[in-house]
């Protein structure tokens, strides 16, 4: 059984993994941090047969008795998150949207001494959306008018989205024209739109999240998939190629 610490653990996406922890026959939740002055703290967060567990704003002990670690709170809170997480010496699981080049930077330095996993976005199915439009980005001519659109819900708070980003990043290196656009709308959960426009005819490819499942099931399995590693910095694309 695989113990599961979580940050962010108040949050849509932190409430997601914990319903999925506790259908989930591998793993078990083992802590849960929330900021101190959150309505959660001292509630119950996650609880089974012979485990309950109640939010804690303690960061050293959520930490203490877990095998991993899976973060998904604010880019503000994870250079602190990962200074603690070093010195209990476990994986971290981050899907935490808008980190900056200098936090890549620690978390790139951090990997050489546990195994780090960090992608914008842990839905399989993007990562396979993102073959599809890069396998289509070597076959137009590298002037070609490429755009990208992302909606999401109103209280997303970086724009363009960090999935959008790492999409123009990838076919940057095929397409010299790629425009980006973002929109915030409703309880969007997640929308990625890139067009291929040519003189006579668009190619439009598009990845629609139709719930936030999809991300949390996908930080449970890079959770379960870093136990094994010893250091390292890891993505969706080599949980996927692994797994092939």
């Amino acid at each position: 059984m695989i113990k599961i610490s979580l940050l962010g653990s108040t949050g849509r996406m932190g409430q997601s993994i914990l319903s999925l922890v506790s259908s989930d026959k591998e793993v078990v939740c083992s802590g849960a941090y929330c900021r101190s002055t959150s309505p959660f703290l001292h509630k119950i967060a996650y609880q089974d047969s012979s485990l309950k567990i109640s939010f804690s704003d303690q960061l050293e002990e959520v930490l203490q008795d877990s095998d991993v670690c899976i973060d998904f709170s604010l880019q503000d809170s994870v250079t602190d998150h990962l200074d603690c997480i070093v010195k209990t010496n476990i994986p971290y699981v981050i899907g935490v949207t808008g980190i900056n080049s200098e936090q890549l930077l620690l978390l790139n330095k951090a990997s050489k001494h546990i195994p780090i996993f960090y992608d914008q976005n842990m839905s399989v199915g993007m990562n396979q959306f993102k073959n599809l439009i890069e396998q289509s980005a070597r076959n137009f001519p590298p002037e070609t008018r490429v755009t990208i659109h992302d909606v999401h819900h109103v209280n997303k708070l970086d724009a363009p989205s960090g999935t959008a980003i790492s999409i123009s990043e990838l076919l940057s290196i095929y397409q010299k024209n790629i425009e980006i656009s973002s929109e915030r709308v409703g309880d969007v959960i997640g929308r990625h739109i890139v067009t291929f426009h040519g003189e006579k005819e668009d190619l439009i490819f598009t990845h629609d999240a139709k719930s936030r499942d999809v991300f949390a099931l996908g930080a449970i399995e890079a959770a379960k998939w870093i136990t094994k590693k010893e250091s390292g910095f890891f993505n969706m694309k080599d949980l996927i190629l692994d797994k092939a």
